[in-house]
């Protein structure tokens, strides 16, 4: 090899080995994640800027600008758990970083948690008092303390810096609205246009378009929504042409648009603009679902489905539309066809979040509860900071009637999505219903600070103020009249403050305030059960039964007016009014299924065994794949008329149309245990009751009873046990329980045990037949 060739191979090998050297540098790598995550946070994806940024941290844990830059990230998605950990972190790394400091003192402020945005001021401040970002954050948390004039001060010498963005430009003007200066705020827009929107660019030919282009259609949206806000239509509607036609591919702006054009019912021009954006962006989904979505909020749902329809067959792989066509169909009762797409996207996506939520919806929907549980703890531990997730385990929890674990997810799904007025007022409701005042009173005072303008949560707010322990009827009416002023066509304050005349025997007050309910909505069925309500409570019968009559003359078709006029006669112990009222609702309702479950319920209630039987027979006859017609036949069959046979038919065509219906399962089993059956078919159905529903006490019984028939006694006991605690931790003792555990221990010779579990029973039922039970064991 000549001197030459040596020379250049050892020049290759030495940068091979500094570049190598350099790769392995903890140092260079983690650099090299952030750069990495910056530049997708750049481009908003958020979530792979996590991922880098997770990266460097693997590299050096303490890498303050990681944190920090992780806590941006996850600001950007809404992840504010997230963002705080992350910035706190930063900032006990750094405490000299001011964009960390800054920046989690307005995590502080989404919380409302101005004591902690303060500190976090005061630390920034401590570095350097006159950035421009530190005097948005001071000038941000004064207008939370209602500041304003302060906060405007502070926010112009803000945007008079060299560090200033358009965005502050913008904040300065919400300020100056907020304090009804409209000309000021408008005229900071138009500077900001002037300074970062294309007028610039006429000014600095030598710079780039993409220097401004950036800024200007957020500016020319943020004065168009200005303008909409003051109903100044025509230079609202300019305004966003303008921005559109600087920047075609922003979907946002032609959705703004489209809302401004419907909000001065101009249809024909909305849809014009979603056609316009389904051709200028023809595979961007929110794109091409903007005219679908139109029909939807203008209540053309035919149309809003068809198009949808439409969309779902062209676009397969699209999970967004496919999710929210499924969603539309839940809506719509078709759970079969959303199911289908469910299950197909389950194999094609099966991670996507969305199509877990819909898939839990779905089975919760369809009585499968535990199903549903389970696919919601997948998605949460795979993505533990997902508020809807936690949001909707609580719909389940409240099924399964666990009102503490309801109230601990949606605390949680709060805490993640702080600003999410539904979350709120799911969690105000909830904390009502488990009398915990407090988290109620916090959700209410949440709820007031979102939306100011919405009558909704004064409502609540007036139902915490009425809650146990607090009693505060002033507040409460208070919180009504408020309501009343900003819903003045609601009837719901006049309904609810009608009803706390009522509990103050204000009668003739409480019946005012249901008129004027019904007054804004005549059809309105609770403010018609109160007004009844109200008349009876006075002893005022006769007025009750003229009222309704009217009610009916002058709308005779509504199914609902004759459902509640049924309940009046039964009131009144008018049985045969009664049973004709609720024909008369049958005959007139388009859901005749769910009528003819409520004159069965009905009749039941009222031991009119007669009416029960031939109404379910009609509601058979009429629906004979209607599952809940069979159950409540067989259960009648069993329980009054003591028919084993025909409720064993009912039960078994039950199962043959909803295969995982536990209750008749359990019945089935349970039947064939006490009728001497056959003691494998039982535990078969036992087993498949409690696979559906696991934390059913009575499906954990009859599992057990079938264990101890088969003399599997260990196995019996596991289950009696189990339905015990259940039933304790429901305050609900069962002397049944206790007595066939009892019996159990007998059976594995353990006397002593036996005897106490036995004497357990005799205390919580001293009637219950003991010797009945071991005869029918034997």
């Amino acid at each position: 090899m000549n001197t030459t060739m040596l020379r250049k191979l050892t020049v290759a090998l030495l940068t091979l080995a500094v570049i190598t050297g350099c790769s392995r540098d903890p140092n260079v790598r983690k650099v090299k994640y952030l750069q990495s995550g910056n530049r997708y946070l750049e481009k908003q994806k958020f979530h792979e800027a996590v991922i880098q940024f997770t990266n460097a941290l693997k590299y050096d844990p303490n890498y303050a600008e990681a944190h920090y830059r992780l806590g941006v990230a996850y600001m950007k998605m809404g992840n504010w758990p997230g963002a705080s950990s992350e910035l706190q972190r930063a900032t006990a790394l750094d405490g000299n970083h001011v964009n960390a400091q800054v920046d989690l003192g307005h995590v502080f402020i989404a919380y409302h948690d101005l004591s902690h945005a303060r500190e976090r001021l005061a630390a920034a401040r401590a570095v350097d008092p006159d950035r421009t970002e530190v005097l948005v954050l001071k000038a941000d948390i004064e207008a939370e303390e209602g500041r304003l004039t302060d906060a405007i001060d502070d926010m112009q010498k803000a945007v008079a810096q060299e560090g200033a963005k358009p965005e502050d430009m913008v904040f300065l003007s919400r300020l100056h609205e907020r304090n009804n200066q409209l000309n000021e705020a408008e005229a900071d827009l138009k500077k900001a246009l002037e300074k970062y929107g294309l007028n610039a660019l006429a000014e600095n030919t030598t710079d780039s378009l993409s220097k401004f282009s950036s800024s200007s259609p957020v500016l020319e949206g943020s004065l168009a929504e200005f303008y909409a806000r003051h109903s100044r239509w025509p230079e609202s509607e300019a305004a966003y042409r303008k921005a559109i036609q600087i920047s075609p591919k922003e979907i946002a702006l032609r959705q703004e648009l489209a809302t401004l054009l419907l909000a001065q019912r101009r249809m024909d021009d909305a849809v014009q603009v979603a056609r316009d954006a389904r051709q200028a962006m023809p595979d961007n989904s929110e794109a091409y679902r903007m005219l679908p979505n139109m029909y939807l909020v203008t209540g053309k749902t035919d149309q809003a489905m068809a198009e949808f329809g439409k969309l779902a067959a062209e676009h397969t792989r699209d999970t967004a539309l496919q999710v929210q066509y499924a969603t539309l169909l839940v809506d719509k009762g078709k759970l079969n066809e959303a199911t289908a797409i469910v299950e197909r996207q389950l194999k094609s996506n099966a991670k996507a979040s969305s199509v877990q939520l819909l898939n839990a919806r779905l089975l919760l929907l369809k009585g499968k509860s535990d199903d549903a549980k389970t696919a919601l703890e997948a998605l949460i531990h795979q993505e533990p900071d997902n508020a809807e997730a936690h949001h909707e385990m609580a719909k389940v929890d409240a099924v399964k009637a666990d009102p503490e674990h309801v109230l601990s997810e949606l605390h949680e799904a709060a805490m993640l999505q702080p600003n999410n007025y539904s979350i709120e007022t799911d969690l105000a409701r909830a904390a009502l219903l488990s009398h915990n005042v407090k988290y109620a009173d916090d959700a209410t005072a949440r709820m007031l600070k979102l939306a100011p303008n919405d009558a909704s949560g004064y409502l609540l707010r007036a139902a915490v103020e009425l809650a146990p322990g607090r009693g505060n009827a002033a507040a409460a009416e208070s919180n009504f009249r408020k309501a009343m002023e900003l819903a003045p066509n609601s009837p719901a304050p006049y309904l609810d403050l009608g009803m706390l005349r009522v509990t103050q025997k204000r009668f003739p007050d409480a019946e005012h305030l249901f008129q004027q309910a019904l007054d804004r909505d005549a059809t309105n069925v609770t403010s018609l059960r109160a007004l009844l309500s109200a008349y009876l409570l006075q002893k005022q019968t006769e007025k009750a039964k003229a009222f309704m009559a009217r009610s009916i003359s002058l709308n005779p078709e509504n199914s609902a007016l004759h459902s509640l006029d049924a309940e009046l006669s039964a009131a009144l112990n008018d049985v045969k009014g009664a049973e004709a009222e609720m024909q008369k609702t049958i005959d007139l309702s388009k859901e005749k299924a769910s009528a003819y479950r409520s004159l069965t319920i009905y009749a039941s209630q009222k031991d009119d065994l007669s009416l029960a039987l031939t109404t379910v027979q009609a509601w058979v006859k009429q629906y004979p794949n209607d599952p809940m017609a069979w159950q409540l036949m067989g259960s009648l069959s069993n329980d009054v008329r003591h028919d084993w046979e025909t409720a064993k038919h009912c039960y078994e065509k039950v199962l043959q149309l909803d295969p995982d219906n536990a209750a008749a399962a359990n019945n089935l089993a349970y039947g064939l245990l006490q009728h001497g059956g056959n003691v494998d078919l039982a535990l078969s159905y036992a087993q498949t009751a409690r696979r559906v529903a696991n934390n059913n006490p009575e499906v954990a019984d009859t599992l057990g009873w079938a264990y101890y028939q088969k003399h599997s006694y260990r196995l019996a006991l596991d289950q009696f046990e189990s339905a015990q605690k259940m039933r304790e931790a429901a305050k609900q003792p069962s002397a049944v329980v206790e007595l066939h555990m009892g019996m159990t221990y007998m059976a594995l010779n353990q006397g002593p045990e036996a005897k106490k579990h036995i004497q357990r029973a005799l205390q919580i039922d001293p009637k219950i037949d003991v010797q009945k039970v071991m005869n029918q064991s034997s």
